[in-house]
């Protein structure tokens, strides 16, 4: 997300993807103006940012593994797909950030942990 001074951005899960939203500030109002969504993701849990890419979980279910995706932060383009990388649904709370990886467990029992880049150098 290349952020410009004073613009803030709220991503949110939606039944069938997510959806971002640009807080808009017109003197003593606050309005959310509508962005970009990804309407292709089966129980998509709470989005997280890091350096401006939105990671969306689709969690899976009992016949769909779950998949992880990248998205620019501001226009929605799709920068990563984990694809069939995992193999079991995502176990519940199971979908954070930390040193540089993100990190999905799975209800079969596996962590797996996907890098990006860190821009602290």
């Amino acid at each position: 997300m290349h952020v410009t001074a004073g613009a803030r951005w709220i991503v949110a899960p939606t039944t069938t993807g997510i959806a971002s939203f640009k807080v808009a500030d017109a003197g003593a109002t606050l309005s959310l103006e509508p962005g970009w969504t990804a309407d292709d993701l089966a129980a998509p849990s709470t989005p997280i940012v890091v350096n401006g890419v939105v990671f969306a979980l689709s969690a899976g279910g009992a016949t769909a593994p779950a998949t992880l995706k990248a998205y620019e932060g501001t226009t929605g383009q799709v920068l990563w797909d984990s694809q069939a990388t995992m193999h079991a649904a995502a176990a519940p709370g199971s979908f954070w950030s930390a040193l540089s990886q993100i990190y999905v467990g799975t209800t079969d029992g596996t962590l797996y942990a996907f890098g990006f880049a860190d821009e602290r150098h």
